[in-house]
């Protein structure tokens, strides 16, 4: 049976006052139609406002939790990054639109929003704040690329991982580990702009009734035997009965509904037993981690995907794969150069700048009329554009709005769209571009011999480069990364020469030219699976369809597909 990645929480936040300047919560957003919420995933946050003027607390909590869940669920974009972006730009606006403007000058806005989605976790931040995750005994901060004042990262969670958003006030106050042994009276002083929001994954075997967040003090209280017993002894302790009430000489009979609470010492004992279940939850995961591996050293990278197939039989693809399409029959004359897949539709790319478009699913190739590109020699996609490279300039081809922009860019080894920039390799560096501008403005992300004569490169959070002696190397934050290794791969690189990675994917794509096949892995390193056929030769391209169920190889004029699952 299937196997999915479950969420549950644990919430620390302060207790506020109905009106406050600065503050900060925990935010939680799914829809009404489980089924919906589901497909989308769910949303968890957290924010941190400040500002010289008064907020009702609970106006704001609502105000948030409508807006991301308007432009969440309501989007038609597949990219949750962006969906989050432009959401939390939104929440922005909508929060400050009744102040004055000179004090929103001064005013403060910290948010981070998480979604899983698909065993993905993708987490979008504004402002500051404080990431963690838990994960084989060790407690890392998470790798985040930040442009502007937005960070993003992303990457596949495993059984077990607790993920940590804090605000900045409460990660300068409490230690990732200080939660492990953090006594309940904390809680009673946290300040008003203090709040964390704790997430463990778990492993379930998918079924037609999903729950896809649980809480989990809830989980802890549902639990019997033992569980029950202390429940009842503590019932004992937290519950006063009232005294018969004789009214007019009729005695009231005492019922068993007929007590009050002590609702401090209720509050203090529950929130105890939660987080001290919850912190047992993480030391029982890290020893029994540390207990069934090896000691090792963590490697520095977080969020990584690491994930393998569940049985051996899927490491190795079926040799000689059929043919999806021959592009020869729509045009006899045709030399691709490079292949993409957007959305539903496959699109090639021939050396007279033509551009031939397919269905994924119904094979039939045509020529797109009145579009040519003339000089283009490599295609990059992002969301729904299409990136080609000419010597001096790049094309980019809108396939929704069916519209076509040209930038000046400098001749370069290779390139890659991301974000809201061009990152391209030119000589020994890589310059970052902005994609709606001319490339004057060009800005200088890193210097290696690394990227001399680098034969590609793409990004996926981190730049993933094949260098000009056939090794793949990944750069995070300008940084190389040098534990990168190629794991449990038999047959070793013999001559790389095109690597795809996208951040909506959970592998990277890499073309062997003289082994005749296509390699996935993780963004590790580790070894997923291998794509051979002995007819293949001179790979243009293999991407993967948006759900990387399929992937599609073009090799010579034919296109192959080949289903991953």
């Amino acid at each position: 049976m299937r196997k999915e990645i479950v969420a549950k929480t644990q919430r620390i936040s302060p207790k506020l006052s109905p009106v406050e300047k600065s503050f900060s919560s925990i935010i939680e957003v799914k829809l009404e139609e489980e089924e919906e919420s589901l497909h989308k995933g769910i949303l968890y946050g957290i924010y941190f406002l400040s500002e010289e003027t008064a907020y009702e607390t609970d106006l704001v909590n609502k105000l948030i939790e409508d807006i991301l869940r308007r432009s969440y669920y309501q989007s038609d974009n597949i990219s949750p990054v962006q969906v989050l972006e432009s959401a939390v730009i939104e929440v922005k606006e909508a929060v400050f639109q009744f102040t004055d403007e000179q004090t929103t000058e001064k005013a403060k806005f910290d948010i981070t929003i998480a979604v899983l989605k698909e065993n993905i976790l993708y987490i979008v931040r504004y402002g500051e704040g404080e990431e963690f995750i838990v994960r084989a005994g060790e407690f890392k901060e998470i790798d985040m690329v930040t442009e502007n004042k937005f960070s993003v990262s992303t990457g596949r969670v495993k059984e077990d991982d607790v993920v940590i958003l804090s605000t900045k006030p409460f990660a300068q106050r409490y230690k990732p580990k200080d939660l492990l042994r953090l006594d309940p009276s904390a809680l009673e002083n946290l300040e008003s702009t203090e709040a964390c929001l704790m997430i463990k994954f778990d492993v379930q075997e998918a079924s037609d009734d999903k729950t896809n967040v649980e809480d989990l003090g809830k989980m802890i209280l549902k639990k019997p035997n033992k569980t029950k017993d202390v429940l009842s002894k503590i019932k004992k302790t937290i519950v006063k009965r009232k005294p018969p009430v004789t009214r007019a000489g009729v005695r009231k009979l005492t019922s068993k509904s007929n007590f009050q609470f002590n609702k401090k010492l209720l509050t203090y004992i529950v929130t105890g037993i939660l987080i001290t279940s919850f912190a047992a939850a993480i030391i029982y995961s890290i020893n029994n981690e540390l207990r069934s591996k090896p000691s090792r050293e963590m490697q520095e990278s977080v969020l990584e995907d690491v994930s393998m197939p569940d049985n051996d039989s899927a490491l190795i693809a079926a040799k000689d794969p059929e043919i999806f399409y021959d592009l020869k029959i729509v045009d006899s004359n045709v030399d691709p150069l490079s292949i993409a897949v957007i959305q539903e539709n496959i699109y090639v790319l021939g050396s007279q700048g033509e551009l031939y478009i397919s269905d994924t699913k119904i094979p039939g190739f045509k020529i797109l009329p009145d579009l040519t590109f003339d000089g283009g020699y490599r295609s990059k996609i992002k969301e729904e554009e299409l990136f080609i490279k000419a010597a001096e300039q790049l094309h980019v081809y809108d396939t929704v709005g069916d519209e076509i922009r040209s930038l000046s860019l400098p001749e370069a080894a290779a390139f890659c769209p991301y974000l809201e920039y061009i990152y391209q390799i030119e000589g020994g560096s890589i310059y970052r571009y902005p994609s709606s501008e001319a490339g004057s403005d060009k800005v200088l992300w890193a210097d290696s011999n690394d990227f001399e004569g680098a034969r590609d490169m793409s990004i996926a959070i981190s730049i993933f480069i094949i260098t000009r002696d056939g090794e793949i190397v990944r750069y995070t934050s300008g940084v190389k990364d040098g534990f990168f290794e190629i794991s449990s791969l038999e047959t070793p690189l013999e001559n790389p020469t095109l690597l795809e990675a996208n951040w909506n994917w959970g592998n990277i794509y890499i073309a062997d030219e003289d082994n005749n096949r296509v390699l996935v892995l993780s963004r590790e390193g580790s070894f997923v699976a291998e794509l051979s056929n002995s007819f293949w030769s001179n790979i243009q391209g293999a991407v993967p369809d948006k759900q990387e169920q399929n992937l599609f190889v073009l090799s010579g004029t034919r296109v192959y597909k080949i289903p991953m699952e």
